[in-house]
């Protein structure tokens, strides 16, 4: 009898291959399974590593989530989805192995959500024919997999919620009762991804209790418009997406993750909005064109440049976020459609890649430290 690693026995030794000579890469995904293992489906996770993460209150609001989900599998028909703590299982190990590239055996962490989406794809005909999979649990395996980091990005304010139309629009294919379990396990493997990431060294992994309240809060987003616009067209769906991604409330919110989620910096959501108001009023940043801009590995320009312009200000004051807010309108898509903006070959201080952009991200600094858009323009078009 064939079993879910016989299927993916090629991907799961290729990304073992691709990540054996980085223990970091290793260690994650250990540590993924590890988390997995240990999530209570019915009663507390307050005991175990997830709680210890998550505090009182945020252990609280999954155990919420685990527990739905648990007992809306209670009545599970199909063998395979019947046992949470299996299928997340089998979430977590293929969650991940889009980041070995096939053809090389190489390590490639760029896109591998997508890449990840793609392989399980690829094999969802085997786990029908093979193992008696439904076809429609076969689609959610995929569907988990390519969209597993998209939660996480968005809190760090890299994307506005207009970036969840793929997820959205998937949602809007299911019944009640199957959007609802998808958003919950999307909920829980984000949780347990971003409590395997991190600094390994000092024990400190991006799990807490701003994150999974952040996490039921877009689940719940995503939740209400798909059921409004149950049997509607996709496209009034994502209308209702962008519009409220693009709204003045929701764009301080995103901005206001920016500077806190990695650095810490306090800010107060008055200063953001008056900072947002004085640059919008200059016609240097448009709230629509914000949402529709995504920065890809943002945090790692935004965290550093951010503590630059505060240590130059003694504070992140209004001057300082209105330079940042300019910079931001600079980057951002000018034509009605989404763009992304690629920081890893130009300003991205990952600690892998300080070496390489240094000497861009420190002509960005200077840039955005002058207030001048058009020096931040001309940064910006030499880096692309």
């Amino acid at each position: 009898m064939r079993s879910f690693e016989d299927v993916f026995a090629e991907e799961i030794s290729g990304l073992r291959i691709a990540t054996s000579s980085i223990p970091t890469e290793q260690a994650h995904l250990e540590r993924c399974m590890q988390l997995a293992g240990e999530v209570v489906w019915s009663g507390s996770n307050a005991g175990n590593e997830i709680g210890r993460l998550l505090g009182s209150k945020g252990v609280a609001l999954f155990d919420r989530v685990a527990n739905r989900l648990a007992a809306s599998l209670a009545s599970e028909k199909a063998e395979e989805l019947r046992d949470a703590s299996r299928f997340l299982a089998w979430i977590m190990r293929v969650h991940d192995i889009g980041k070995c590239d096939l053809k090389t055996l190489r390590y490639d962490g760029s896109g591998h959500e997508e890449r990840s989406g793609d392989y399980v794809l690829a094999k969802a005909g085997r786990l029908v024919d093979e193992l008696g999979w439904s076809e429609e649990n076969a689609a959610l395996l995929v569907h988990l997999s390519r969209f597993h980091s998209h939660l996480g990005i968005a809190r760090l304010g890299e994307v506005s919620n207009v970036f969840l139309e793929p997820v959205l629009l998937e949602l809007l294919r299911m019944d009640t009762r199957r959007k609802r379990l998808f958003l919950d396990f999307l909920v829980v493997m984000t949780c347990c991804d971003a409590g395997a990431s991190g600094n390994f060294d000092t024990g400190t992994f991006y799990l807490d209790e701003s994150r999974i309240v952040f996490y039921t809060e877009i689940a719940e987003e995503l939740f209400d418009i798909a059921e409004t616009f149950a049997g509607s067209d996709a496209k009034s769906a994502s209308l209702a997406l962008l519009e409220n991604a693009a709204c003045f409330e929701r764009t301080v919110v995103r901005i206001r993750r920016m500077v806190t989620a990695e650095n810490r910096l306090h800010t107060r959501s008055s200063e953001v909005s008056g900072a947002l108001e004085a640059v919008i009023a200059r016609s240097l940043l448009d709230l629509q064109s914000f949402a529709l801009t995504q920065f890809d590995h943002g945090a790692y320009v935004f965290a550093p440049l951010l503590a630059l312009l505060a240590d130059e200000a003694g504070g992140l004051d209004r001057t300082a976020l209105e330079k940042f807010l300019i910079f931001l309108g600079q980057l951002c898509a000018k034509d009605g459609i989404r763009k992304t903006v690629q920081f890893r070959r130009s300003f991205s201080m990952k600690a892998d890649l300080q070496a390489a952009n240094g000497e861009r991200f420190r002509s960005l600094c200077a840039a955005v430290k002058s207030g001048s858009s058009e020096k931040m323009r001309v940064v910006i078009e030499r880096a692309e």
